[in-house]
């Protein structure tokens, strides 16, 4: 029984974050490259981070970091096209004479959801993609329920206040279930929480 509600308990959080990470519409995939060479298939609305290299020249000891995030719309072998969140510019100086890049100046620019703001960029610019795991924050949610319902509810549970009495088979019973949540909400943890870096491969129809 234990176990059936542990199970019960992983897969309705799962599924729920599973909903709420995926909008409608996402028949265009792109393809992309991992870091250990392998393809990586982004569905169309994908929310990405694109590091760009720096497009307007400042001589040889400054650079421009360019990042822009927002929904994946479409890619071509020539370019890639957001609908823009958020663009930020960093400008870096390279210091002697470890030539140690320190940050002199920062713009930054925000749209809201319901202004579409595109942007297309060149492929050859695109130096890194990031993009967060779709299911983003399930791993920590499902551990910290876990540790609560194992280090505050069960004991509470299986505790008599009138008689001052502690009962251990239904303390068994209850922490059971939410000692195998908190194992699988620290297994899920590491594949739901960093960022993927991704390199621009092709586009796929």
């Amino acid at each position: 029984m234990a176990h059936r509600t542990a199970l019960l308990l992983l897969l309705l959080a799962v599924g729920a974050a599973s909903l709420s990470a995926q909008p409608g519409g996402r028949d265009t995939v792109f393809a992309f490259e991992k870091l250990n060479g392998r393809t990586k298939q982004l569905r169309k609305y994908r929310y990405v981070t694109l590091q760009l290299t720096d497009t307007i020249h400042r001589g040889a000891n400054e650079r421009v970091v360019i990042r822009a995030e927002g929904e994946l719309l479409d890619m071509t072998a020539d370019a890639i096209t957001l609908d823009l969140s958020r663009l930020v510019h960093t400008c870096k100086r390279l210091e002697e004479p470890m030539d140690y890049p320190i940050e002199w100046h920062r713009e930054e620019h925000a749209w809201s959801d319901t202004v579409p703001h595109l942007a297309t960029y060149p492929l050859r610019s695109v130096m890194q993609v990031e993009v967060e795991p779709k299911l983003k924050g399930t791993g920590t949610a499902i551990t910290m329920l876990s540790l609560l319902g194992l280090l505050v509810y069960a004991p509470l549970k299986a505790m008599s206040f009138r008689t001052g009495t502690f009962d251990g088979e239904k303390y068994l019973q209850v922490a059971t279930p939410c000692a195998i949540g908190l194992g699988a909400g620290l297994v899920l943890m590491p594949f739901t929480e960093h960022r993927k870096l991704l390199k621009v491969k092709a586009a796929v129809r």
